[in-house]
């Protein structure tokens, strides 16, 4: 949300959280939380690395927020891994916003 908030200069970010999420059934019941932006995206291939310990932050990131490491995501993936979930990051290019999806389960 941080991220979605900091990078994002027009528009907004939009939180949605989905229990239990469709097609999955009991006893594998999971929460799906959502954040889209329409910041400053990023490629196919930034979304793939995005949640990667040796990401570094792009040069327009850099240039819309000049502090930082580019490491909390990296550090968000491992606390949602440690509990069962997963993250991931989608973006349909630079200039289009991104999208973090987090799903948990409801063990």
């Amino acid at each position: 949300m941080d991220n979605g908030i900091k990078y994002t200069n027009q528009g907004g970010v939009i939180i949605n959280i989905q229990y239990p999420i469709p097609n999955i059934q009991y006893p594998e019941s999971k929460i799906q939380i959502l954040i889209k932006d329409t910041g400053i995206g990023m490629t196919k291939e930034e979304a793939e690395e995005v949640l990667n310990r040796f990401f570094e932050r792009g040069k327009k990131a850099k240039e819309v927020y000049t502090t930082g490491r580019g490491i909390g995501l990296y550090i968000a993936n491992q606390i949602i891994k440690a509990h069962q979930g997963k993250i991931w990051a989608e973006s349909e290019g630079k200039s289009k916003g991104s999208t973090f999806y987090i799903e948990l389960s409801m063990k």
